[in-house]
């Protein structure tokens, strides 16, 4: 009887070995390979591997794969900006000399990849990179120049775009960015007092844009 107790205790933890053996069995390359939308974060949605392997490797029980949790220390993405939007700064993001920045390339803030990837193909062409840098030179020179009524749609548009960007990511609808009624008619909050209609749906429209990522990335 006690020989037979042992062997049943020995059997069941050899099966326990094996189902975790199984839990861990995916290495961070194959949770990379789950980021479906590319954006860092592996939702349950997207899990394709056994649930208790999931449970495993969410050390911090948020219920989402993100952080070192996915990418090595070394390699995840920074919240910092990237500043060097010049021939000299593609060419030393473009590690592999392909003309293109791909995510793996990037170890910087990602609001700053999905804006710059104008196409949303997840690379940044040299000349998009390049159009950033004119976008950026422009918009500190509109910012020095526009009235007052394009700064108060700029800022608001800053505040409803956060707010869009963060709730899209909220309800997992997806990056919908162009998408976004807001940009239609671009005057919520707008009343003669600010000056021109124009201006205001422009700043609106600016500012809409340039937050809406930052709500999309914010946590």
């Amino acid at each position: 009887m006690t020989s037979s107790r042992t062997a049943m205790a020995l059997i069941a933890g050899l099966a326990f070995m094996g189902a975790a053996h199984t839990a861990s069995a995916q290495s961070k390359t194959e949770i990379q390979g789950m980021d479906n939308d590319h954006d860092g974060v592996v939702t349950r949605a997207e899990w394709r591997g056994p649930q208790g392997s999931f449970r495993l490797h969410d050390t911090n029980r948020d219920g989402v794969l993100s952080g070192t949790e996915v990418w090595e220390a070394g390699q995840v993405r920074a919240r910092e900006q990237f500043n060097d939007w010049t021939a000299k700064g593609f060419s030393g993001l473009d590690q592999n000399r392909d003309n293109r920045i791909t995510l793996d390339e990037w170890r910087f803030s990602r609001q700053e990849f999905r804006v710059a990837d104008r196409n949303r193909d997840n690379v940044i062409s040299r000349s998009e990179f390049l159009d950033e840098n004119r976008t950026i030179a422009n918009r500190g020179e509109l910012n020095r120049q526009h009235s007052a009524a394009y700064q108060a749609g700029f800022e608001r548009g800053q505040i409803e775009g956060r707010a869009a960007g963060r709730e899209d990511r909220d309800r997992n609808q997806g990056w919908d960015l162009d998408g976004q009624r807001e940009l239609e008619s671009a005057d919520s909050g707008y009343n003669a007092g600010v000056g021109s209609r124009p201006e205001y749906q422009s700043g609106y429209r600016d500012g809409f844009r340039a937050a809406y990522p930052e709500g999309w990335e914010r946590r």
